[in-house]
């Protein structure tokens, strides 16, 4: 019986010292997961910048782009005054038709502009979108009024 009590007794005295290396490993994490909370916090604040960033250099570049389409309606315009009756009653609808086109792209950038960081990927495309199609119209009405505008050969 001896025996048995002096070779559990050991075990008893060993099992009383790992609560508290529980204790203390259990801790140990706590410092850790601190840790990567607060690199999840800069990931996200870094990541929010860079987005941030993104959204600026690519507003101004859309916002230059509506400045050009702007001096060209004001070029065609220029040029729609010089053209005869029936000439001009073609620059004009084309030229109205342009006229939407940026006021509708000139939208999209607006909105763009005041969407947060969460939408602005969407608003990107459709913002792309409008810039393409307005500049198409600008390029198939420009060649299509120039060459109405040449006189025919015979």
């Amino acid at each position: 019986m001896a025996i048995l009590a002096l070779s559990v007794m050991p075990a008893i005295i060993g099992c009383g010292k790992d609560p508290k290396r529980v204790a203390v490993s259990t801790n140990a994490p706590t410092g850790s997961v601190d840790k990567l909370k607060e690199q999840a916090r800069n990931a996200v604040t870094t990541s929010k910048g860079f987005i941030t960033q993104q959204k600026d250099r690519w507003q101004k570049s859309y916002s230059d782009k509506l400045s050009k389409f702007d001096k060209q309606l004001a070029d065609l315009k220029a040029k729609s005054s010089a053209a005869g009756d029936k000439a001009r009653s073609d620059w004009n609808r084309a030229l109205a038709q342009l006229e939407q086109k940026k006021d509708s792209a000139a939208q999209k950038l607006e909105q763009l502009k005041t969407a947060g960081t969460d939408k602005w990927q969407e608003l990107k495309t459709h913002t792309e979108t409008a810039f393409a199609e307005l500049e198409k119209s600008f390029k198939d009405t420009f060649t299509s009024l120039t060459h109405d505008d040449k006189p025919s050969k015979p």
